[in-house]
């Protein structure tokens, strides 16, 4: 599935589905590497790639257009609050990871599609 906003942007933010990245994790793998080596241990791609196949997290990924190139990768979590006897009070995305480049292109598309 392919999420986009506005068409002359230069990046698109599109949904990578759990079967898309575990083809291609040898290309997300050392991405993904950049941003939990920040976590001091606590996370490793194996253990993103794990939660995305596992549908606890969704990857979305920063699409350079005019490059054809990926440019970053990010991870998402939907996350329910409930409040007594477990009702439903809201939902909240959590963004998991973020680890690419050229941010100032792909951001604000990210934010106004998730």
């Amino acid at each position: 599935m392919t999420v986009s906003t506005q068409p002359n942007v230069q990046s698109m933010i599109v949904v990578v589905s759990p079967e898309q990245a575990a083809l291609s994790w040898h290309i997300f793998e050392p991405m993904f590497r950049r941003a939990t080596d920040t976590t001091h241990g606590s996370w490793e791609p194996v253990d993103v790639l794990r939660d995305i196949l596992n549908g606890d997290q969704i990857m979305w990924a920063a699409w350079d257009k005019e490059r054809g190139a990926i440019d970053a990768v990010i991870t998402t979590r939907i996350k329910d609050i409930r409040g007594a006897g477990n009702v439903l009070r809201s939902r909240i995305c959590d963004v998991m990871f973020i680890a690419g480049d050229k941010m100032e292109q792909w951001l604000p598309e990210f934010v106004v599609v998730v």
